[in-house]
């Protein structure tokens, strides 16, 4: 059923962006899952498919989209409009949380490593997709 809403949203994404957009939406969701499942076996030892490295970077970027709609709902709700100290401290270690728990649950491992692989999972992806915007700017 995961699978279905991954291919459902990459479609809708599809039909609603340019091709350009779309391409290169298709080509990072590629990268991204790659990365995931290069650096789940480096670290936890775990072979995993596309299609769980897919369905575990989809959960976890839904999980950060509800972590991030709760933290606009209380922004809205409480007027407290900018976050300074220890208060963003603790709303980036919120977001990791959701983030890596996308992780722990669609790969199936401990918490620990589905942290240490989404922060690196993140870092390379980062540089991986700056690289291809480059590349795709220079053609």
């Amino acid at each position: 059923m995961q699978y279905l809403v991954i291919v459902g949203a990459l479609f809708f994404a599809a039909l609603v962006l340019p091709l350009q957009a779309s391409l290169v939406l298709l080509m990072g969701f590629i990268v991204i899952t790659s990365i995931v499942r290069m650096f789940t076996k480096l670290v936890v030892d775990v072979e995993v498919t596309a299609g769980e490295a897919a369905k575990a970077v989809s959960i976890a970027f839904a999980l950060l989209g509800v972590a991030l709609f709760t933290l606009l709902s209380f922004v809205k709700g409480t007027g407290v409009s900018s976050f300074l100290g220890l208060s963003v401290l603790s709303v980036l270690a919120a977001l990791m949380l959701c983030y890596s728990l996308g992780f722990k649950i669609g790969l199936r491992i401990p918490l620990l490593p589905a942290m240490i692989v989404a922060g690196l999972s993140t870092v390379v992806s980062a540089v991986a997709l700056y690289l291809l915007k480059r590349v795709m700017n220079a053609a």
